[in-house]
């Protein structure tokens, strides 16, 4: 037994999906088809995947909001790029276990922790 993915639905899932490019995640879509993209790595069956459900057609597929982890090499160059994407950021902190940390929210409100 092993974990294959997670699903995830949103109301307005190409919204997220565009979202998701612009801040710099990569997003893999099947044509114009925002209904099972992929967010993240493309879909491969030695990897676990997370995708992104039209919640209109198939109903809610989470109970809540998730918090999303990405990491980079320099959170100061992503918080200035950030910084002229989005409206309403704050400057990355120091976390309690020593790293930097910077916390947005995509369209869905989900929580996104950069690391």
């Amino acid at each position: 037994m092993k974990v294959s993915g997670i699903n995830l639905s949103s109301k307005e899932p190409k919204v997220l999906a565009e979202f998701y490019r612009k801040i710099g995640v990569d997003v893999y879509v099947d044509g114009d088809n925002y209904d099972g993209w992929n967010l993240g790595e493309k879909e491969d069956e030695n990897k676990m995947s997370i995708w992104i459900w039209n919640e209109n057609k198939w109903g809610p597929s989470n109970q809540g909001f998730v918090t999303f982890v990405l990491s980079t090499d320099d959170i100061e160059a992503e918080y200035t790029k950030l910084k002229g994407i989005l409206t309403d950021i704050e400057p990355p902190i120091k976390a309690v276990w020593g790293g930097m940390e910077l916390k947005i929210e995509d369209p869905d409100g989900n929580k996104i922790l950069i690391l």
